[in-house]
């Protein structure tokens, strides 16, 4: 429902494409900074 929300904004495909892979590009980039801040944060010690 969303997508077609978005499809009726934005008429052309290829910009509703663009900017999907702009945005999932950026959360991907987000969210693995912040994953290596926190296996950089724990101790280095094997879990047991």
């Amino acid at each position: 429902m969303l997508q077609s929300l978005f499809r009726e904004t934005f008429p052309l495909d290829s910009a509703f494409i663009l900017i999907h892979i702009v945005y999932n590009f950026l959360v991907i980039t987000f969210s693995s900074s912040i994953f290596r801040k926190i296996i950089a944060a724990l101790p280095a010690e094997p879990a047991s």
